[in-house]
């Protein structure tokens, strides 16, 4: 008796295309307030574990995917960072998506008037409903960040 392949190649691309992991976003949960683990490179332990916004950058910068990024952490909305946050999206394929919601509270970036806030690298990077501020971006172009009018025509 001969079986056909085909209705097993049908059934096979069917469930295939009704799996949602294929169409929907990794979401990380940033869930652990301000800046704590600088030296370690950030919280992060595992999908819907304790996270941090830089255990986040640093997990997006490692593994390709559609992501985003909320945060849960309540009346905590202001993220004052302690060091250069990671480049956002080392990996040209990936989407990211960083909603600052948090609830109806969105979330504050702040730089203490010493780092900078979000630095984009490639591929498709969304930065919504969130506050950027006090922040610092020095240099640039091998420069110290400051350069005199003279140097610089069309410079304000």
């Amino acid at each position: 008796m001969r079986y056909s392949k085909y209705p097993f190649l049908l059934c096979s691309v069917v469930c295939c295309l009704a799996s949602p992991s294929l169409f929907a976003a990794t979401t990380l949960t940033v869930n652990v307030p301000n800046d704590p683990a600088i030296g370690s490179g950030g919280t992060f332990t595992g999908v819907g574990g304790n996270i941090d916004l830089r255990g986040a950058l640093n997990y997006i910068n490692q593994n390709s995917d559609t992501y985003t990024v909320n945060f849960n952490l309540g009346a905590s909305n202001t993220i004052t960072i302690g060091a250069m946050l990671p480049i956002v999206n080392l990996n040209a394929i990936n989407t990211v998506t960083i909603d600052g919601t948090n609830g109806g509270t969105n979330i504050i970036l702040d730089g203490a008037s010493t780092y900078r806030g979000f630095f984009a690298e490639k591929g498709s990077v969304t930065i919504e409903n969130l506050t950027i501020q006090n922040v610092r971006a020095a240099g640039g172009a091998g420069v110290t960040g400051r350069v005199p009018k003279a140097n610089c025509p069309g410079c304000i």
